[in-house]
């Protein structure tokens, strides 16, 4: 039996004493960025290789490069501290642009992943679980009304529809629809609408993917009016830790 077990409305502390001491015992973390609390990010392209640094440059908008950037130089920044490895010498593959980044060559589990919504950053590390993670901006506007029909059950659509707020309701199920989607492989979007995350547990009539956990534990949090998000994992036994990383931690970090 497959099942889905989500734990909404999570009470959510997020510090800013992040300290790499931490890594030692790296359940789950969740590292957010905010842009707009950001004054120096140039210097951290140092971070890219020569194919990121390529890509880097193709972006237009600044939030978009800066998305990328924060993305790499984090998860680069956590590798290096906790494995050793020179900056220089961490690459981040991906087989193509729905497949899960990893890290290879590391003598031990390490999984992270990475989401962003406008000017907003976040990336959960773990070495106990495979993770997913989705966020959205709650003041964001967005049209949702074209897509429930598409990729929500009619359970979820109802619920959505009948919500004090419809938006803000359409953006708590979507992070966690992408949330397992992105643990899973990111390749799932046609299976999307085949199960429900707007009760507290769903079952699976069959596994979304041949490599399916029996158990998926969801977890959902929010952090004012900034963003809401979900966090994907194989493990129930692993509490997110949530951290705010702003240009003094990152002034710190930098080598």
């Amino acid at each position: 039996m497959y099942k889905l077990h989500i734990f909404q409305n999570q009470s959510v502390e997020f510090k800013t004493d992040f300290n790499f001491s931490h890594l030692n015992s790296l359940g789950l973390s969740v590292f957010v960025f905010l842009q707009k609390s950001l004054t120096n990010t140039e210097k951290l392209t140092y971070y890219l290789d020569e194919a990121e640094l390529n890509r880097y440059q193709q972006f237009y908008y600044a939030k978009d490069k800066n998305n990328f950037l924060l993305g790499r130089f984090c998860v680069k920044t956590v590798v290096h501290h906790l494995f050793q490895i020179p900056i220089r010498d961490i690459q981040i593959y991906q087989k193509d642009i729905h497949s899960k980044p990893e890290v290879r060559g590391l003598y031990k589990p390490f999984f992270f992943n990475i989401t962003h919504t406008a000017d907003v950053v976040a990336i959960a590390f773990s070495s106990e679980s495979p993770t997913g993670i989705d966020i959205e901006s709650i003041s964001s506007v967005k049209a949702f009304d074209l897509v429930v029909n598409s990729y929500f059950t009619q359970n979820e659509a109802n619920k959505i529809k009948s919500a004090v707020s419809p938006e803000k309701t359409f953006k708590q199920f979507w992070t966690r629809k992408e949330a397992v989607v992105k643990l899973l492989g990111g390749q799932l979007l046609d299976q999307i609408k085949s199960f429900d995350v707007a009760e507290s547990e769903f079952i699976f009539d069959e596994p979304l993917y041949s490599e399916q956990p029996e158990n998926i534990y969801l977890y959902c949090f929010e952090h004012e009016n900034e963003v809401t998000g979900s966090i994907a994992a194989e493990s129930q036994h692993i509490k997110p830790e949530f951290y705010f990383i702003n240009q003094a931690q990152i002034d710190k970090w930098t080598i």
